[in-house]
């Protein structure tokens, strides 16, 4: 689980410039942002959708940008943290 200062600071979820992470992915039971980028299935699954619609908007000349894709590729991951403590909860 992602805290706000992930998702706005390295993530770019709250930001419009189109660089906000294609891995980021919104937990429908709880509505908490995961990042995907450790799962290899998922990863690959969203790698491979991200190049067709880039490919696509290629060949069309269109902005996928203008077109609400995430693109971005922001970091390196994030381990799954949400069995672990941290932050105020570290003594």
């Amino acid at each position: 689980m992602l805290t706000n200062s992930h998702l706005n600071d390295v993530c770019l979820l709250y930001n419009d410039s189109g660089n906000q992470c294609r891995y980021l992915d919104e937990d429908r039971k709880n509505w908490a942002w995961n990042c995907l980028k450790h799962h290899p299935i998922k990863k690959t699954e969203i790698d491979v959708e991200i190049k067709k619609m880039l490919d696509e908007c290629s060949k069309k000349g269109s902005d996928p940008h203008a077109q609400g894709l995430s693109c971005g590729d922001n970091c390196s991951g994030y381990p799954r943290l949400k069995h672990m403590r941290q932050g105020y909860d570290v003594d």
